[in-house]
């Protein structure tokens, strides 16, 4: 017998996942789906399972993903990926974790930043991502997001990411305001020091004749791990969300950490940089 996943199980799987629909295929459990073990015994037989540690796949080819503004759900697929589970929302977008289809179903979970929020201009600024692909290849750091993909689907631009289970800056911030639990100093040093260690990794490195600066320094552009590690996000996209900087939605949600020059339309300097980390410390803090 078949471990049931709820609704996920009942999905017919697509040609996507290489199997004949209704077929379920098996792995291990936890790299992609969380599934509560209590509400079915299948998932702690020993003998119908192997290291009881199982997932189960399915793929909606059919699913359309939505134009800029319009939220996803998760199971649907996006492109050459499959939304597992949607980890945060904010002006910018959303982000996933997704699974990498294959020949084989799914190749790999990565982080997936889906660039949909309202006030953005998706062609635009997927036009300005695609500008910005070598990046992936030249930023190598524990403190920097590793890009492994990157393009847009209908319209919609993302930038994908090695996995890293966390919740971003802005998440954290918004969750010690409103529990009145102030982040610890050592912490808030701590991750501002790594930010600015990934800063200065990319400011050491050139394409071309010209240094990598991020130019859209927010909280919601950093991945703070379950394990304390820290990522910084987003230099493929920075160059395009700074040309929305002063949408309604996205100024409201970033402004406060984007230097004036930043909202007047100058292009990226380091003191901008110097600027925003010192937004991100003073909210930290």
């Amino acid at each position: 017998a078949q471990p049931q996943c709820g609704a996920l199980a009942e999905a017919p799987l697509a040609g996507a996942l290489g199997g004949a629909p209704g077929a379920v295929a098996v792995g291990r459990r936890n790299a992609i789906f969380d599934i509560d073990s209590s509400r079915d015994p299948l998932w702690n037989s020993p003998q119908q399972i192997i290291d009881n540690r199982v997932f189960c796949v399915a793929a909606l080819a059919s699913a359309v993903p939505p134009g800029p503004g319009g939220g996803m759900n998760t199971r649907d697929q996006f492109g050459n990926y499959l939304l597992l589970k949607k980890l945060s929302e904010d002006a910018l977008g959303e982000t996933f974790r997704a699974g990498k289809l294959g020949k084989q179903g799914v190749e790999r979970v990565l982080l997936l930043r889906v660039f949909n929020g309202q006030g953005l201009d998706g062609e635009k600024l997927a036009q300005r991502i695609q500008s910005r692909a070598p990046l992936q290849q030249a930023l190598k750091s524990p403190n920097l997001g590793l890009g492994l993909d990157l393009g847009q689907v209908r319209g919609v631009p993302y930038v994908a990411y090695d996995y890293i289970s966390g919740k971003t800056l802005a998440q954290l911030l918004e969750q010690a305001a409103s529990k009145h639990s102030p982040i610890p100093l050592d912490h808030a040093l701590l991750m501002t020091e790594r930010i600015a260690l990934g800063l200065a990794v990319a400011y050491e490195t050139r394409i071309g004749d010209e240094r990598v600066q991020h130019g859209f320094l927010t909280p919601h552009l950093v991945i703070v791990s379950n394990e304390g590690e820290l990522r910084l996000l987003g230099f493929e996209a920075s160059t395009g969300l700074r040309d929305a900087a002063n949408h309604p939605l996205i100024k409201q949600s970033a402004g406060r950490y984007l230097a004036p020059e930043v909202l007047a339309g100058a292009p990226p300097a380091k003191a901008a940089a110097v600027y925003s980390l010192g937004a991100i410390l003073f909210e930290l803090l």
